[in-house]
């Protein structure tokens, strides 16, 4: 499930790709989303650890994305393991580099201010996710949107590999909502109606009031 994408939008990269610098300049806290690009699962951690001992049921697959919220560096400089990753949900730890392996890649998120309706589209509700991806764990407890009901979205992420959308929803406590819903059969189903307000919101991040417009929902 995605939520539909305007390519003329004027938001600005929040984050890089680049972690050069100092040492210590890992050691920070967003919203960031990485991309598990080892063919393995990815399976998370309790803790600041890669050793199997510290396994949870919770693991991802390639080209999953997976929501962070702190990067933490390894507790000595060249270490062949991490920097470690947390879980936006606070459910455990993942990390960059395993034994030198690079198992995820960090990926550019954009900050700024989305609106959108759900759309009615005569399927489910549409459900809060974990993380920015279609079979993605649902926040506990469960969150549901009903047609027509107005969300404001503060950051963005492209899925490289498919082309789509996902936004994270003020308020949430982190969750996320996608743009297109993509069907085994039929293909991509628009799910969301991007308004066109969105450029203007879009330039004014700290905006403390955004002005209703009347729209036609179809």
């Amino acid at each position: 499930n995605n939520l539909n994408n305007n390519n003329n939008d004027t938001t600005t990269t929040n984050i890089t790709n680049n972690l050069d610098g100092d040492y210590d300049d890992y050691n920070r806290e967003g919203c960031y989303v990485y991309r598990v690009v080892c063919d393995e699962p990815l399976i998370v951690r309790s803790t600041l650890n890669v050793s199997d001992e510290y396994r949870t049921n919770l693991c991802f697959q390639r080209d999953e994305l997976v929501s962070i919220d702190q990067i933490h560096p390894s507790r000595h400089r060249d270490s062949p393991n991490g920097p470690f990753l947390r879980l936006s949900d606070c459910s455990g730890w993942t990390y960059e580099r395993k034994h030198s392996n690079v198992v995820m890649e960090r990926l550019p998120v954009e900050s700024g201010l989305w609106r959108f309706y759900v759309e009615d589209n005569n399927s489910a509700n549409e459900s809060l996710r974990r993380h920015p991806f279609e079979n993605s764990p649902l926040v506990v407890p469960a969150v549901t949107y009903e047609p027509f009901r107005l969300l404001y979205c503060d950051c963005k992420v492209v899925d490289p590999k498919l082309g789509t959308c996902a936004y994270r929803v003020q308020g949430s406590g982190g969750g996320w909502v996608l743009d297109t819903e993509r069907m085994e059969e039929s293909g991509v189903v628009r799910k969301h109606r991007l308004l066109p307000s969105t450029e203007s919101l879009t330039r004014t991040r700290d905006a403390a009031i955004v002005p209703f417009l009347d729209v036609c929902i179809v």
